[in-house]
């Protein structure tokens, strides 16, 4: 038979592991949690063990059995039998009397009327425990010098308590060696789950019992239930009438064992997909009905309305996400916007209208292409407001297809505590593809999808070429694709120690220009560039003329064949798009053997630096043999600096033109004539 004190510990143990009105989930914890408890003990202690494990079938720890006729009879014969011979505690029965306290039984106080409570409490709609002292007797008040007491929790997340709040509570001493630092009564052990409480005085504290002094531990995160909560150990030092210390352990008055969780009432935020989304917050305020004004920010959407502008009826409940403003963003969505206000496809649903009003403006318009290409680029803009956008799906009714924008709700008004979810549809600004993800963030501007895409091939340089230190040389960034682009976007880093960036040139795609390059970075190594087909009609390249657009770099070191000094970067989504809108991943394949290309379709210059400091390089790039003229101009038109060459061969020439680094600050011209051909080029003087 087993000892009192054995038969206390395996049942204070085992009642931690016992989970009561218990959600299914809990049924896997349970059983997990029994193996846990009960197998050790059953392989040191087998008949005992075996003895418990019965008992536990027959007293409810797991499903009962469907019992009838002798059965059930013999059943609870045995369990009165074993509970009578002290096998097991009666089930639902508090410890009375008796504690045990790191193996050492305390005694039990000499006032029969006082007890110590532990309670579950949803009064402000969260996950809560509340425990203290009370009595069966009126007017009871308790000369206290020392109260100690250390409670047990199993978590389902392990979040510490939120809150600890004091009602009824008495200002107490809180210095005590070995209990809580900083000034408080009180800790938290995150490793075990345990909350100490403690305070010590030389002269007694008065605790009045009508009041019921208790200590409300408030568990905000609503993913979080609080389990069979269990007390490990109390002890008080009571001043008695006669002036003597009585040292004791007052009887646990439990509502027997419980788990308590916050109302499963919720914020939803889906897309128009009707995909979850997470990371996003709510701000929540006063509507109605309220004692006192109520705001709130920044709180988790996940973590629902527990403890939510108390004493209002009504509140007022809002989203936001502001972060990662390029996620989903991509140059087809330019594309989608461009046919929309041509009105060659315009957008019917409202929530990619919503998407494509990137300024929000409450228009759709080309400022909104301006801020999706800055966006894009890396160039400097002012990021939308806010990178995402809300409305109440029951409101989308109220509204033609081609509403006010500005007159669509972004929060709903709710009873508080809500009656049922709050559900919100979520718009990711400037994503009118609908390719932004959802769950977590990348470092980069634009996060990648977890889907496959096909892949096109396209190289950087020439094969088998070197370059010597001080050379400045132009390499192809070439197609290598068999599809017709529709469009692209490409971000290439470099090291800037090897190589520094000189200026770009157009190559077989039409339209493409400075514009179309971001070298906001150039100087850190990171050029981006996007193009979209003139009037969206995709463009087919041939093998003998499959390049996108040149780059020109001076070697800063030696530079072997064999290296590969250029690189995509997947910070920016390196995509290709085809004539039926199917989208691509752009990987790097090695480089062809250099070839005889295609001709410039015009004569083409660049200069760079700009802004310059000092000397400006020009860059030719000629579609025939020509004599050349080079002139500089100031803003005026006032001739500055003029060169000519009888005949310059077909191809790329590079000049430095040293004359420039003693011009006044300002705006230049450059001019380039040869032959029927003109161009023109400017640069900023600093």
């Amino acid at each position: 038979m087993l000892s009192e004190r054995r038969r206390l510990r395996f049942f204070a143990i085992f009642s931690q592991k016992r989970i009561f009105e218990e959600s299914p989930p809990e049924k896997g914890v349970r059983f997990a949690a029994y193996l846990q408890v009960v197998l050790p003990y059953f392989l040191t202690q087998t008949m005992t063990a075996m003895r418990l494990l019965v008992t536990s079938f027959l007293s409810g720890f797991f499903p009962r059995p469907d019992l009838s006729g002798r059965k059930a009879v013999f059943a609870y014969l045995l369990l009165g039998a074993l509970v009578s011979v002290g096998y097991w505690p009666a089930v639902g029965q508090p410890i009375d009397g008796v504690l045990e306290t790191y193996g050492a039984a305390l005694t039990p106080c000499s006032d029969p009327t006082i007890s110590f409570f532990m309670e579950k409490d949803l009064s402000q709609g969260c996950p809560a425990v509340r425990v203290g002292l009370r009595s069966s007797a009126s007017g009871k008040v308790l000369r206290v010098r020392k109260l100690t007491f250390e409670l047990s929790f199993a978590m389902s997340a392990g979040l510490p308590p939120a809150d600890v709040a004091f009602q009824g509570w008495p200002d107490v001493p809180c210095v005590v060696a070995g209990c809580a630092d900083g000034g408080q009564c009180w800790r938290w052990d995150a490793a075990t789950h345990r909350f100490i409480y403690c305070f010590s005085s030389a002269s007694a504290v008065d605790f009045a019992l009508d009041a019921e002094p208790r200590v409300l531990l408030l568990f905000k995160d609503s993913r979080n239930c609080v389990f069979r909560p269990g007390l490990l150990r109390i002890e008080m030092d009571l001043e008695l009438d006669n002036g003597q210390v009585e040292t004791c352990t007052p009887p646990l008055a439990s509502t027997g064992m419980f788990q308590v969780c916050a109302s499963d009432l919720r914020v939803r935020l889906v897309t128009p997909r009707g995909a979850a989304l997470s990371s996003a917050y709510l701000r929540i305020s006063s509507a109605k009905d309220c004692v006192n004004a109520c705001i709130l920010d920044s709180i988790p959407a996940e973590q629902g309305f527990c403890d939510v502008c108390s004493g209002c009826g009504f509140i007022r409940v809002r989203p936001f996400k502001n972060e990662d403003p390029g996620n989903g963003v991509g140059t087809y969505d330019i594309v989608l916007i461009q046919r929309h206000i041509s009105g060659e496809k315009p957008l019917k649903s409202l929530y990619h209208l919503m998407a494509a009003d990137v300024n929000r403006d409450y228009a759709i318009n080309g400022a909104d292409i301006v801020a999706l290409r800055s966006l894009i680029l890396g160039m400097p803009t002012t990021p939308p407001v806010e990178s995402w956008r809300f409305v109440d799906p029951e409101n989308i009714v109220l509204y033609p297809i081609n509403p006010l924008l500005s007159q669509l709700p972004d929060h709903i008004i709710s009873p508080n505590p809500p009656a049922k979810n709050l559900t919100f549809v979520a718009i990711k600004v400037g994503d009118v593809s609908g390719n932004a993800v959802l769950h977590g963030l990348t470092d980069g501007l634009v996060e990648e999808r977890s889907d496959k895409r096909p892949a096109l091939p396209v190289s950087v340089g020439y094969a088998g070429v070197a370059y010597r230190k001080g050379q400045i040389f132009s390499v192809p960034v070439t197609y290598q694709g068999d599809r017709p682009l529709l469009a692209h976007q490409m971000a290439l880093r470099f090291d800037p120690q090897r190589v520094a960036f000189k200026g770009t040139f157009a190559g077989n795609l039409p339209g493409y220009d400075s514009d179309n390059f971001g070298l906001i970075r150039a100087h850190e190594g990171e050029i981006r560039a996007l193009w979209i087909a003139p009037d969206n009609k995709a463009v087919v390249l041939s093998q003998t003329s499959p390049v996108l657009f040149y780059l020109t770099f001076e070697a800063l070191t030696d530079i072997a064949a064999s290296e590969a000094w250029i690189a995509l970067n997947h910070d920016l989504p390196c995509r290709l798009w085809d004539d039926q809108d199917e989208e691509y991943a752009m990987t790097l394949t090695a480089p062809r053997e250099r070839i005889e290309e295609a001709a410039a379709r015009a004569l083409e210059a660049a200069v760079w630096p700009s802004p310059a400091s000092s000397g400006a390089y020009v860059s030719l790039r000629l579609p025939a043999s020509a004599g050349i003229q080079l002139t500089v101009r100031s803003a005026d038109g006032r001739l500055i600096l003029e060169r000519r060459w009888a005949l310059l061969a077909a191809g790329e020439h590079v000049f430095h033109l040293p004359e420039t680094a003693t011009l006044p600050a300002g705006m230049y011209v450059v001019e380039v004539s040869g032959g029927r051909e003109r161009c023109v080029a400017r640069f900023v003087k600093h």
